[in-house]
């Protein structure tokens, strides 16, 4: 039960990131939304994507890395 509730809730986490990819990216690089999107703005949509998932990424790392760390030092006290 408590592996299918941390399944749910990694892909609530997962959708929300992907919400917040697509309004960022889209603001960022889609000029007018009423036509197709030009191979520069497709382009910038992609270079967009994987810098933030790249960011998330990275603070997502640290973030575990600085919990660890406050983990080890909680346990010598």
């Amino acid at each position: 039960m408590q592996q299918e509730v941390a399944q749910l809730q990694q892909q609530a986490v997962m959708q929300q990131t992907m919400m917040q990819l697509t309004h960022i990216c889209w603001e960022k690089c889609v000029k007018y939304a009423d036509r197709t999107i030009s191979s520069s703005e497709s382009e910038c949509v992609a270079n967009c994507a994987k810098s933030y998932l790249n960011t998330t990424q990275f603070l997502q790392g640290r973030m575990v890395k600085a919990a660890q760390q406050q983990q080890q030092q909680g346990g010598y006290r």
